[in-house]
């Protein structure tokens, strides 16, 4: 470590309930990507990461806020640039209150998808949440800053009544007297929204939607071998508000991935062979798309039979819930024919991929990458994601697709589709150990070919912050909110 970061950590030792972390200790992330940090900081209380700040300003030194460090695949706990202390706020995991009329619940900085299920099932059973498949580890806050997408809609609205702690030491908050939580878009500016996948000040904490539980839950499953055709089946289905809940569509590559995580992790003991076989069984080289229907069990199916006159002829529609997987995959462990037990194994395999549009939040989302333990950052295999908004025009997957074959990249895809029939691909970068230098170049390269085609990203990583371009406002707020440019600096502006 550099001798002159290395002499900072000092500076944090007479704070109160503060865990110091040295940069030399801070383990690797999963795309191998590096920085020279002094320290990685762990605030006990607001007060303690009060008070760091006012260090941090007093001595201008730059700071990076977590929420809880597991950005997997765009840039995990480290900063977009050198020289930044990392304070991460994983120890601030206050929840509640809840109110349960507006369904809202207030929840701190790091607290994760576990952290908050567990509590639901505990206090208010009658609620679930929009789940994302990064992890039950993974903070809430920190993914709905960054606009991610979960299993039933996106995360960017779901948001509301933030607490903001400035550079200055000022915590922005909501006027109570104007503002409740059943009317979150309250009245006057709206400068919550500054706050999302900005460096402008650290989100301590705020309201989060929740969501009632339904009587049923159907899952519908569409293949085709043309993903355009799929995709416009989609739209046609969200277009008649026959679907609301969001769809992931994953390309042949994605599933085997999957898949092979999927039946390894349920059946340890299968030789990779065999697993290949029961893929091979199972699978097809089609496109398929997953979402869910939630609400009364008549009305579901209802929407079944609709669902099936709207879609083209060459789509196939298996409609199923949970209760049927588990009895199919019973069944199938009775049936002494290949084809049916490799049936069976896939069903029982799948039962964890299903829970999230339940609610339920797992790591099955983990098993796109190869991995030999549950943390990410020890994957085998190296892995960065970068994301790409389709434009609404003919050709636009074959476009992508040219331009990832261009880099001479391997690569998988998950599209995803929502009720605004917008279209998202997220993609996953796949390289061996030795090969992080490589994945970089290639990575930035993605990045501008993408913007300068027309297929602007959602969300970025820590090293495609410099291909964004961001427009002088963006700078100019900086300059207002934090003068110094210490909160984070290079992220977003």
């Amino acid at each position: 470590m550099d001798i002159e970061l290395k002499s900072q950590l000092h500076l944090w030792e007479n704070i109160d309930d503060l865990e110091i972390i040295p940069g030399d200790q801070i383990e690797p992330t999963l795309s191998r990507t590096t920085r020279e940090v002094p320290c990685l900081l762990k605030p006990g209380t607001r007060e303690s990461l009060i008070e760091l700040v006012a260090v941090a300003r007093s001595h201008k030194i730059p700071i990076y806020p977590v929420s809880r460090g597991k950005n997997w695949g765009y840039g995990a706990h480290l900063p977009v640039q050198d020289g930044c202390v990392i304070v991460s706020l994983e120890r601030l995991k206050t929840i509640g209150p809840c109110h349960p009329e507006s369904k809202k619940i207030y929840i701190e900085a790091g607290v994760s998808q576990m952290h908050l299920y567990e509590y639901l099932q505990k206090h208010y059973p009658q609620f679930t949440f929009n789940v994302t498949a990064g992890g039950s580890d993974t903070s809430i806050i920190g993914n709905c800053l960054e606009r991610g997408i979960g299993y039933y809609r996106s995360r960017t609205h779901e948001l509301h009544g933030l607490e903001v702690l400035t550079m200055d030491g000022q915590v922005l908050k909501r006027d109570k007297r104007l503002w409740h939580s059943s009317h979150p878009d309250g009245i006057g500016t709206d400068w919550e929204g500054l706050f999302f996948q900005s460096n402008f000040g650290i989100v301590l904490g705020g309201w989060f939607s929740l969501l009632p539980r339904q009587e049923r839950t159907i899952f519908l499953s569409l293949l085709n071998s043309d993903l355009d055709t799929l995709i416009d089946d989609f739209k046609k289905l969200y277009r008649n508000r026959l679907l609301k809940e969001i769809t992931h569509i994953a390309d042949p590559g994605r599933k085997e991935y999957v898949l092979n995580g999927l039946i390894s992790t349920k059946f340890p003991k299968l030789s990779s062979a065999q697993i290949d076989r029961v893929i091979q069984q199972v699978s097809s080289a089609a496109f398929q798309g997953i979402t869910a229907i939630h609400g009364r069990a008549a009305v579901g199916k209802t929407m079944v039979k609709e669902i099936r006159k709207l879609i083209s002829p060459s789509t196939t529609l298996n409609a199923f819930t949970p209760q049927k997987v588990k009895r199919l995959a019973l069944w199938s462990r009775w049936i002494p024919i290949p084809r049916i037990r490799s049936l069976g194994i896939f069903l029982e395999s799948v039962g964890e991929l299903l829970l999230l549009s339940e609610g339920t939040p797992t790591n099955i989302g983990h098993l796109g990458i190869k991995m030999h333990g549950e943390n990410p950052n020890d994957a085998d295999e190296l892995a960065v994601f970068l994301n790409a908004t389709l434009p609404p025009r003919a050709n636009a997957t074959q476009t992508l697709r040219s331009l990832l074959d261009q880099q001479a990249v391997k690569y998988s895809i998950t599209f995803i589709v929502n009720e605004e029939e917008a279209v998202s691909a997220i993609i996953t970068l796949h390289f061996e150990t030795g090969e992080a230098e490589q994945l970089q170049n290639h990575l930035k390269a993605l990045t501008t070919a993408l913007i300068e085609n027309g297929f602007p990203p959602y969300r970025a990583g820590i090293d495609q912050m410099e291909q964004l371009n961001m427009p002088p406002i963006s700078q100019q707020l900086k300059d207002f909110f934090d003068p110094l440019h210490l909160i984070a600096p290079g992220r977003y502006t």
